[in-house]
């Protein structure tokens, strides 16, 4: 009886060691790290507005390599002390000038013979003679229109004339703020405000969309938002390769300060953070989740067997289950 008692015991003891560490067994659950698949596009910064000029001995520049202009500011000058210049384009307009006062001379002579002709037709009785003057003045009248053509050429010629000239002797200014670069005889203008550019391929094309937006970032960190402006083919690109490229160009919203061909990641991060049901727990109505080792309250949306993240969670925070493994 006593050994019976001694074994009863012994298994009571054992049960209760068991079941003591049974209970003292932290309790493990499964872990869970937020994703959201995104694209990165490598694109660079450039100016909105460009314009360039040729440079040549009758310009004198009134700006320097580098500077900053603003609207309305003198780039150039004509050098009008260049005479050689001045006396061929005033050769031109006088040999011109001389070209309609020889047609103003030859219409006059012409009328006079025209009007002779008319005269003898009028007195003359022979009906013969009268035909030969009637086509003589036909021809003679159709000279004259032709000569009055040929001045209005001449005159039309002189203006285009004038107008070239007085453009190519005016002094040139700055159509919009922006920077000059002076290089192998141009003289460049960019603009100081910035848009962004990626040179994409066919198929890349259908990536972007019109109403989406996207993030910039510069150096790893963000510097704004971005949204499609225009799509058009990059002959340069295309024209080097068997593939077609096009130049996609984004409107750019940003307070930082940019520079003309800073490079850029274009990030489409528009897709949606998706989280397993098993990692929300829901109470009174509210939706919670245990994130980076803290219990919040979060705004998610139900979607089948997951919840779409409104807010409260962020690509990269891990997330804990509420269930245990």
């Amino acid at each position: 009886m006593k050994k019976i008692l001694t074994f009863i015991v012994s298994i009571l003891f054992i049960f209760s060691i068991c079941s003591c560490s049974k209970s003292d067994k932290k309790k493990e659950y499964e872990t869970y790290e937020v994703k959201s698949n995104y694209i990165s596009f490598s694109g660079y910064i450039d100016s909105k507005s460009y314009k360039s000029y040729m440079i040549s001995d009758s310009i004198i520049l009134s700006v320097n390599n580098g500077d900053i202009v603003t609207k309305g500011q003198e780039l150039y000058k004509i050098n009008n002390d260049n005479n050689a210049e001045t006396i061929k384009n005033n050769n031109k307009i006088s040999n011109m000038e001389q070209d309609i006062a020889s047609c103003d001379d030859k219409i006059k002579k012409l009328t006079n013979n025209s009007n002779e002709i008319a005269k003898k037709i009028e007195s003359c009785e022979d009906l013969a003679l009268i035909e030969e003057y009637k086509i003589k003045k036909s021809d003679l009248d159709n000279s004259i229109e032709e000569m009055k053509k040929l001045k209005l050429d001449f005159e039309r010629g002189l203006r285009d004339l004038k107008v070239d000239i007085q453009y190519e002797t005016k002094n040139e200014t700055a159509d919009f703020d922006g920077q000059v670069i002076i290089n192998d005889g141009m003289l460049e203008l960019y603009s100081l405000s910035y848009e962004v550019v990626y040179n994409a391929t066919q198929q890349q094309v259908s990536s972007f969309e019109k109403e989406k937006q996207y993030k910039i970032e510069m150096n790893d960190e963000e510097i704004g938002a971005a949204t499609l402006k225009y799509i058009i083919p990059n002959d340069d690109l295309s024209n080097k390769g068997v593939s077609s490229y096009y130049k996609v160009v984004f409107d750019i919203n940003t307070d930082k300060s940019l520079l003309r061909n800073n490079m850029v990641n274009i990030i489409d991060n528009s897709n949606e953070i998706l989280v397993p049901e098993d990692y929300v727990q829901e109470r009174d109505g509210e939706l919670f989740v245990k994130k980076n080792g803290e219990e919040i309250r979060v705004d998610l949306e139900k979607e089948k067997s997951s919840y779409r993240v409104i807010k409260g969670i962020d690509n990269g925070d891990t997330l804990e289950s509420y269930m245990e493994k």
